[in-house]
C-alpha cells in the first residue's frame, strides 16, 4: 500500500481532515474565551495606553510646560547648532519651534527646509511617538532635534 500522501487518496484525506479538526478545536477554545469573559463587554482600559498605533504604552509621565534644550550634529561643513522648545500638555507636544546658529550655506538651506516641514510630525503627538528621521530632505538636522528632544525628555520627567 502506497504510504505517500501525495499519491494515496485516503491518507490525503485523513491528513486534511486532522488539520481541519485541530484548526476547529483552536476557533472552539477561542469562542469559550470569549464566551467566559462575557460578549459585548467593553474591555477596561489600561493605563498609559494611547491612540497612536507606533507606541502602544507610555512608559514616563512628563510634566505639563515649556522646555527648550540645545544639541550639535554634525554636517558636511562641521557641526551644526538646533535649539528645540516645545510645550508639553498631558505628554502631547503642543507647540514647538526650532532656532538653529547656521556655519555653513548649503546647512542654511536644510535647516529652513526642515524648519517649515518638521511641525507636522511633532505638533499633536505623544513625545515618546517622536522620532525624526528625513524631513523634506533634510536629513542631518532631524538627528540634532531628535538629541535635544532626547534632552527634553529627561528635563521634563515627573
Amino acid at each position: 500500500m502506497d504510504q505517500n500522501p501525495a499519491t494515496n487518496p485516503q491518507r490525503k484525506n485523513k491528513i486534511t481532515a486532522g488539520i481541519v479538526a485541530a484548526v476547529l478545536m483552536l476557533a472552539l477554545f477561542g469562542l469559550g474565551k470569549i464566551m467566559k469573559n462575557g460578549i459585548g463587554k467593553p474591555v477596561p482600559a489600561l493605563p498609559g495606553l494611547n491612540n497612536n498605533p507606533g507606541v502602544t504604552q507610555i512608559t514616563t509621565i512628563y510634566k505639563n510646560g515649556e522646555y527648550t534644550q540645545s544639541s550639535g550634529y554634525l554636517s558636511p561643513g562641521g557641526t551644526e547648532q538646533i535649539k528645540v522648545k516645545l510645550k508639553i500638555e498631558n505628554n502631547i507636544i503642543v507647540d514647538t519651534a526650532v532656532e538653529f546658529k547656521p556655519t555653513e550655506s548649503e546647512s542654511v538651506t536644510f535647516q529652513q527646509i526642515f524648519a517649515r516641514n518638521y511641525k507636522q510630525y511633532v505638533v499633536g503627538k505623544n513625545i515618546d511617538a517622536v522620532r525624526l528621521d528625513k524631513i523634506s530632505g533634510a536629513s542631518l538636522t532631524p538627528k540634532g532635534f531628535n538629541s535635544a528632544l532626547e534632552k527634553i525628555k529627561v528635563q521634563a520627567k515627573a
